[in-house]
């Protein structure tokens, strides 16, 4: 699956978008059934990647969502060429800092890939 930034901006609350479009992609898939526990940490981690986006990065230019033997990998471009990094313990609070924390707790891997004009926040997760 994939969405467009364009797409995003059709809809006036994007993450809640992406969360409804990444559950129903796993539904298609039989995934919705797996593990609950399973379905709830991916649609935590798309909406924090696409969260970041838009609060650091002035928004997503695409979503993908896909999934191969037993892992799904969700990636979010933006074009924001600064780095993604976990915010220090001491700098996080009651307005953020938490999102890639959750990530990085939840993912079984993520990272950054540069590329012109911006970058790749990729995470991937495997089923139990």
């Amino acid at each position: 699956m994939t969405l467009t930034g364009a797409e995003l901006a059709k809809h006036p609350a994007p993450v809640r978008y992406v969360r409804e479009k990444v559950r129903l992609q796993l539904a298609a898939l039989g995934l919705a059934d797996e593990a609950g526990d399973f379905v709830e940490s991916v649609l935590v981690i798309a909406s924090e990647l696409v969260t970041n986006a838009y609060r650091h990065a002035g928004g997503a230019q695409s979503i993908r969502v896909t999934y191969d033997t037993g892992n799904v990998t969700i990636e979010v471009d933006d074009t924001a060429p600064t780095e993604t990094v976990i915010t220090p313990d001491d700098e996080r609070g009651a307005c953020g800092g938490y999102g890639l924390v959750l990530v990085d707790t939840l993912a079984d891997g993520w990272g950054v890939t540069q590329r012109p004009g911006g970058k790749t926040v990729y995470s991937h997760i495997r089923l139990p």
